[in-house]
């Protein structure tokens, strides 16, 4: 986890931070994107309590329509964020996977004709480098940290309601989130193990391009 996390901050400072403006919006925009659901709990709370008790609002059809536009006015900021957050971080996955693949294919050019005539060097393995491993970078510097930033907006702004609402039951519902992590790690690691399979495919890629190469 260390060393995935110093690749990605030199990868980071070294091809994303010239995107600077790009980069706060995507991170504004997944921020604004995590809190769909602690805002949509909230709105719909207080719907229930109108329902429930409609003799303590003096103007019950005025309060009634205020919800129902703040229903259209979240869908619609929800709607943007996560269009922009979409627009951004691909754009930044695009340029980083398009200034890393330029890098790589100088670094190629440059090295002697020994280095190319070995076996783990030859012209299918270095596409499918170009091609493949680039492209699993610009994931994870794109919608994957977009739904992490989204993750933890969600979760923050849910525990912030949580225990102004009612700080017991927020302590409940702190309870289960060991159970979370927990079970997050397991279908992560049988993930993994199911991406292992996926180096097969890899290989018949790369005997596909020697071939027509």
């Amino acid at each position: 986890m260390l060393k995935f996390t110093k690749t990605f901050k030199r990868v980071y400072n070294q091809y994303a931070k010239s995107e600077k403006f790009l980069i706060f919006i995507a991170y504004i925009s997944s921020i604004l994107a995590g809190l769909n659901s602690p805002m949509h709990a909230v709105i719909f709370s207080n719907y229930q309590y109108l329902y429930l008790y409609p003799d303590e609002f003096d103007d019950f059809e005025g309060r009634a329509g205020f919800l129902s536009g703040m229903f259209g006015v979240l869908g619609a900021v929800i709607f943007l964020a996560n269009w922009w957050q979409k627009y951004s971080f691909e754009m930044i996955g695009e340029d980083v996977t398009r200034k890393l693949r330029k890098q790589v294919y100088q670094k190629f050019l440059t090295m002697h004709m020994g280095w190319h005539d070995k076996t783990e060097n030859m012209s299918g393995k270095l596409s499918t480098a170009l091609s493949k491993d680039t492209e699993n970078l610009s994931i994870v510097m794109g919608n994957s940290l977009g739904s992490i930033f989204q993750m933890f907006s969600a979760m923050t702004a849910g525990l912030i309601i949580g225990f102004i609402t009612y700080w017991k039951l927020a302590l409940v519902a702190l309870t289960v989130l060991p159970f979370f992590i927990i079970f997050s790690k397991i279908k992560a690691t049988i993930l993994g193990k199911k991406g292992i399979e996926t180096d097969g495919y890899n290989n018949a890629n790369k005997i596909v391009i020697e071939s027509v190469s």
